[in-house]
């Protein structure tokens, strides 16, 4: 280790040996074909080189990375601005000090000694604070903002009638969604051109309904975009491209749907449940996105049972209604189907129009029941009579995706900035394996592919294509 200084202390030892051996970041009633069509009338009438590098890496590559190390992480290693980060993971994480004083098995003086920066963390006290906290030795000493109000706001928003073991799970998922948002933020600080996160322009809708404001907001929104009144065909790279929302699709909870969080140091990000369906997934984002266009200083958490009953919980639906399925394309959709099928609305109409707009059967049957294109409580009335819509899609050659690849958990940028800065030898293999969440195989697999895309002829030809499409 000749990149280290004799008076390097123990602490500046963990951050080598944590970005070389690289630490995780993770702790990581039945529908048949007779009974199909028409069903039942529903109107209210009726590998590189490079990339070989593994555990046992050349000296000279090595010796790079601890130089690395020594010239950027270090510049953080300062007693305070570490006992900052171990105090908001601490706070994240619901814990007090004297629970952390007790888990490291010293006095509450001590932590408070820790976090105020009058006394240097131990390494083995710091390896003991990051498990405790749920946090990686090298996320606590990398550089970055430190955003103390992340957590507390989600724990802010947790409603009463949610059960223990939910709001626990709800916790965990909130760190997890916080550790993405920091590692993007993370890689942006390799990129050459100093872009902030994008800054909330809410629309104004003081002295509106909820329903009123939902409404306006989102005619303002595709007018803005240029959607016009058509369907959206990627909902999620829209919003990426144009608006500069991180998306990220993780594992949570199965009862949340999504989240949304925006902070000045993170930007507006958004969690969406990878493992619900697609059409519920584009649903979850318009509702976030609704958020961050009527009310981007409150944190929200969709949960499955569907959207509390505060002002900016119903304005976010009424935003995902109208920025989905504006009134006019779905009447004239509904209208076109309506001639086709002999004057009648029938599930399979519905199924069809869902697909047009990428939404769920329930979701379209809502809207047209709020339209009066078809009776009020019809959806009700067929999901009590077992009307099994999978299989209803699965009939009639409707897909039902779930993302599967690597590239789909993150967004576009983010992945990007991570290869280039890897690319870059910003970053050893084993460090992009983690900010991926995924094995050293298939990150070669993924650059790999990305040269196929690009036609680059190596990393660093690769290196500098991402570059010019970041900046």
């Amino acid at each position: 280790m000749s990149g280290l200084r004799q008076e390097d202390t123990p602490l500046q030892y963990v951050t080598v040996w944590a970005i070389l051996t690289g630490l995780p970041l993770l702790r990581t009633g039945s529908l048949t074909c007779t009974t199909l069509f028409p069903l039942i009338a529903l109107t209210k009438s009726s590998a590189v080189p490079m990339m070989e590098r593994d555990a046992m890496e050349q000296p000279a590559q090595r010796q790079r990375e601890v130089r690395l190390v020594d010239e950027s992480e270090a510049r953080d290693d300062d007693p305070r601005v570490l006992g900052q980060r171990l105090q908001e993971a601490r706070k994240a994480r619901g814990l007090t000090q004297q629970a952390a004083a007790d888990a490291l098995r010293v006095a509450r003086t001590t932590v408070v000694a820790m976090e105020q920066g009058a006394r240097r963390v131990q390494s083995d006290e710091l390896i003991a604070l990051a498990g405790l906290y749920g946090r990686s030795v090298s996320e606590l000493l990398r550089p970055g903002p430190v955003v103390p109000g992340f957590g507390i706001q989600f724990r802010a928003i947790v409603r009463p009638e949610w059960k223990a073991d939910l709001a626990d799970d709800i916790q965990s998922a909130v760190a997890e969604f916080r550790r993405w948002c920091a590692n993007y933020v993370y890689l942006e600080t390799f990129a050459a051109a100093d872009l902030a996160p994008a800054a909330p322009r809410p629309y104004d809708v003081s002295g509106l309904s909820p329903d009123q404001a939902g409404e306006l907001a989102a005619r303002s929104e595709r007018n803005r975009l240029g959607l016009g009144d058509g369907p959206i065909g990627s909902l999620r790279a829209v919003l990426e491209g144009d608006r500069g929302l991180r998306v990220f699709l993780l594992d949570l909870p199965a009862k949340v749907a999504g989240m949304f969080s925006y902070t000045r140091e993170y930007g507006p990000c958004v969690a969406v449940n990878r493992k619900h369906p697609r059409d519920r997934r584009t649903w979850t984002l318009a509702h976030e996105h609704g958020h961050f266009v009527t009310s981007p200083y409150e944190a929200d958490i969709l949960t499955a049972a569907g959207p509390g009953v505060s002002r900016s919980e119903r304005m976010a639906d009424t935003f995902a209604r109208h920025l989905l399925l504006p009134t006019e394309a779905v009447t004239r959709r509904h209208y076109t189907l309506l001639q086709e099928g002999g004057g009648q609305t029938t599930p399979a109409s519905v199924l069809a129009l869902a697909d047009y707009f990428g939404v769920s059967f329930q979701a379209m049957m809502l809207r047209l029941e709020e339209l009066g294109h078809v009776s009020r409580g019809t959806w009700q009335m067929l999901d009590h009579e077992g009307f099994r819509v999978r299989e209803a899609q699965t009939l009639l050659g409707y897909p039902r995706t779930a993302p599967t690849e690597i590239e789909d958990a993150f967004p576009r940028r983010y992945l990007f900035l991570a290869i280039r800065a890897f690319a870059a030898e910003r970053i050893g293999e084993g460090q992009l394996a983690e900010l991926l969440a995924t094995d050293r195989l298939s990150v070669r697999d993924r650059v790999q592919e990305l040269l196929r895309e690009t036609g680059a002829e190596d990393v660093q030809k690769l290196a500098s294509l991402l570059s010019r499409s970041l900046s």
